[in-house]
């Protein structure tokens, strides 16, 4: 009787230990096998989204303006990355508005580029309300309205530059590094907007 008992005991001691045994080997393997956490950098994050512009040669100024607010603002997302990128036109139209007003004292001798000039100043002077509109909108996350507002502010650079794409002296504007900037500031937040409308219309 007593060695029944005896190796009734041994028994449940190495079947627990065996039970043990294999929950610690299931557990380690399963630590093993976990795939580790990926933490993505917010430069990561913002080339991400740049990339993904229908340009990918202005993805370069998207990542150089937006980053330095990425890497300083918590939860950073892509109506923060906008109101970053709708800002910095907004400073690229002011500044060119002001090239452009300095230059037509310039060339007040020349009918043709003093006439383009004035045009350029009268589409470049109302591209500010545009941008006050693109900011209300983007406040109440209305990105069809931001990507209206920016529709309208590549229409008035267009037809600013278009009228020096008539002009047989002047073909180029004698701002067009500028304008170019403000033109692919303008499209990128044509491009983000319309990559939170295309989200939006996914979400059920």
């Amino acid at each position: 009787m007593t060695l029944t008992k005896t190796y009734l005991v041994v028994l449940l001691i190495v079947t627990i230990s065996m039970l043990f045994e294999s929950t610690t080997n299931a557990i380690g393997i399963a630590i093993a096998t976990k795939k580790p956490i990926r933490v993505r950098t917010p430069q990561a994050r913002v080339w991400s989204m740049c990339k993904k512009l229908e340009d990918p040669s202005r993805a370069g100024i998207c990542f150089k303006t937006i980053l330095p607010k990425a890497l300083t603002t918590p939860k950073f997302n892509i109506y923060k990355a906008l109101e970053v990128e709708t800002q910095a036109a907004s400073v690229q139209i002011n500044k060119t508005l002001a090239i452009i007003t300095s230059l037509i004292p310039k060339y007040a001798n020349n009918a043709d580029v003093s006439g383009s000039l004035d045009c350029c100043k009268q589409q470049y002077e109302m591209m500010p309300d545009s941008i006050t509109n693109a900011v209300a909108a983007l406040a109440v996350r209305n990105a069809q309205e931001v990507n209206a507002q920016f529709s309208g502010i590549l229409s008035y650079h267009t037809s600013c530059v278009d009228t020096f794409a008539e002009s047989n002296d002047y073909p180029v504007a004698p701002f067009a590094a500028d304008a170019k900037i403000v033109s692919d500031l303008a499209t990128n937040c044509l491009d983000i907007a319309a990559a939170i409308m295309n989200r939006v219309k996914r979400t059920p």
